[in-house]
């Protein structure tokens, strides 16, 4: 699965289509590093801070990569709970 076509399919708004690790800034040691080995994140913060964008980069990456196969389902599955 492409990352548009799970954008598409999980009716994620349009501005996150192009999200990039390189925009992350100060996130992106961490996004590297999740990347590398993932481990449980925790995002909080004010509306606005980039959490929506950091989780979207991170699998963005992990689609392009083929690291994962059926996170569309667990998104899904997740969402429908």
């Amino acid at each position: 699965m492409s990352y548009l076509s799970f954008c598409q399919d999980n009716k994620i708004a349009k501005c996150y289509y192009d999200c990039s690790i390189k925009n992350l800034k100060s996130l992106q040691p961490i996004a590297e590093q999740f990347l590398k080995s993932p481990f449980p994140i925790k995002l909080y913060g004010e509306p606005g801070t980039g959490k929506t964008y950091f989780m979207l980069t991170l699998i963005r990456e992990l689609l392009e990569n083929q690291e994962i196969s059926t996170l569309h389902d667990s998104f899904y599955q997740c969402n429908r709970s």
